[in-house]
């Protein structure tokens, strides 16, 4: 698994906080751009860290810029640029036009600022995203909306059902990192999925923009003060709101469906929105999120070919897994960053109990697992499933050929299956359906 070292933290979770710095990495990246297309290689490499300037030299660096350039054409301009904050490395992807094809340039960059990886791939033509085939169009109409939390304004989506209603609703929230109102990962966007998908069925659907991606600034601004609380829960609140107000919406028959993160906050989301009708998890964890993340680390390192250097990244992760579990509130004055998260946030979860709080709503609840989910594995649906056994209201739906998005495949589970076009399986769609309709 090509480069896996250097990216395997960028596929953990989805986590990703936006930092006072990436604006800088990104202004670093255009200055090595700037750097090859003069042919200064040297001011380059004199940025690599001592592991990356043992293996790549000035000279090696200039045949493969110049190769590229005999092979390809010479560069036209910069077509997008993608920069991405992981636990311990920052990632910057520039993508190259050159007069007969696409080049992804990703520059790594790791302690003290050096750059720890130089790559360049050719960029991966990926098939559109399609809508799904239980989308019918024809029983719903999508209208732009938003969420207002504050000043705070981020960009909604209703999907809803043709017809006088009034109709059940379902809220969505996302999982962990800056998504969108889709949560489009590589060729996946499973919450436009879900809103056709249902909608089509008779259930209005609400989605939006997260606030992590739309207001980065504002978060820096106040990083070090960032909990659930302002990156997810207040704009539930005001989703919630907005729905409750519609004259198409069943005031009484509004849901949370949480993905991922989002669905291990609903216990906690569900305590300042009391009027919701049922909550439904989708691919939700319950034990520690720093817990997760080791896990994640685990799965991916079993299963990389290349069998070079993980016990070193694995180990980085335990390290910091170890100072979240010694923070106590002597600690909520410390500025410092975990994994690219600061310490309130670490402490703000530091006591949470998903399951525990789960045991003792009493409202229906849906659970919903894939069987090939590495991020969140079966031992997180069996948890729930042996703590919540035989209470009232609460049902399980287990897909053993689905993943973390609910998106069939075969095999082992890793993140270059995200990459391909693919939307939710309908029967997910049906059960949450079923579900809904059963609870007036």
């Amino acid at each position: 698994m090509k480069n896996f070292i250097i990216l395997l933290l960028s596929l953990i979770l989805h986590i990703s906080v936006s930092k006072a710095s990436d604006t800088a990495f990104v202004a670093r990246t255009e200055k090595v751009l700037e750097f090859m297309l003069r042919g200064d290689f040297k001011s380059v490499s004199d940025q690599f860290d001592s592991t990356l300037a043992a293996r790549i030299s000035e000279k090696k660096l200039g045949d493969v810029w110049r190769n590229l350039i005999k092979n390809y054409g010479n560069f036209v301009k910069v077509k997008d640029v993608n920069s991405e904050a992981q636990p311990k490395y920052d990632v910057v992807t520039m993508r190259l036009e050159l007069e007969k094809t696409s080049y992804d340039m990703r520059v790594v960059y790791g302690k003290e600022n050096m750059i720890k990886g130089l790559f360049f791939s050719p960029t991966e033509k990926r098939k559109p995203y399609e809508p799904p085939a239980y989308a019918d169009f024809n029983l719903f109409k999508e209208t732009a909306t938003r969420i207002e939390t504050g000043d705070l304004k981020l960009a909604a989506r209703y999907a809803m059902p043709n017809g006088a209603g009034p109709f059940p609703a379902v809220v969505l929230i996302h999982g962990s990192g800056p998504n969108d109102k889709d949560e489009s990962v590589g060729g996946t966007k499973i919450f436009r999925d879900l809103a056709f998908g249902l909608a089509s069925k008779g259930v209005a659907v609400l989605r939006y923009d997260k606030r992590t991606k739309v207001y980065p600034a504002k978060i820096k601004e106040s990083l070090h003060n960032l909990t659930v609380k302002e990156e997810v829960i207040e704009d539930v609140i005001s989703a919630v709101n907005l729905l409750s107000k519609d004259s198409m919406i069943d005031p009484n028959r509004i849901y949370l469906l949480g993905h991922s993160m989002g669905g291990m906050l609903l216990p906690r989301i569900v305590k300042q929105t009391a009027s919701v009708k049922g909550l439904i998890y989708l691919a939700a964890n319950c034990r520690p999120l720093e817990e997760q993340i080791l896990l994640q680390a685990n799965h991916l390192s079993t299963h990389d070919t290349s069998g070079k250097g993980l016990s070193a990244v694995l180990d980085s992760i335990r390290s910091d897994i170890g100072r979240i579990k010694a923070l106590t509130e002597k600690s909520r004055n410390d500025t410092s960053v975990i994994m690219h998260l600061p310490v309130s946030y670490w402490l703000d979860l530091k006591n949470y109990d998903p399951l525990a709080q789960a045991k003792l709503i009493e409202k229906p609840m849906l659970f919903l697992h894939g069987g090939r989910d590495y991020q969140v594995n079966d031992d997180e649906y069996n948890l729930w499933k042996s703590g919540l056994d035989g209470k009232k209201g609460v049902e399980f739906r287990y897909y053993p050929e689905l993943n973390h998005f609910l998106v069939k495949g075969s095999g082992v589970s890793m993140p270059s299956e995200y990459n391909i076009a693919a939307n939710m399986e309908e029967q997910v769609i049906d059960d949450i359906v079923t579900f809904i309709m059963r609870h007036k």
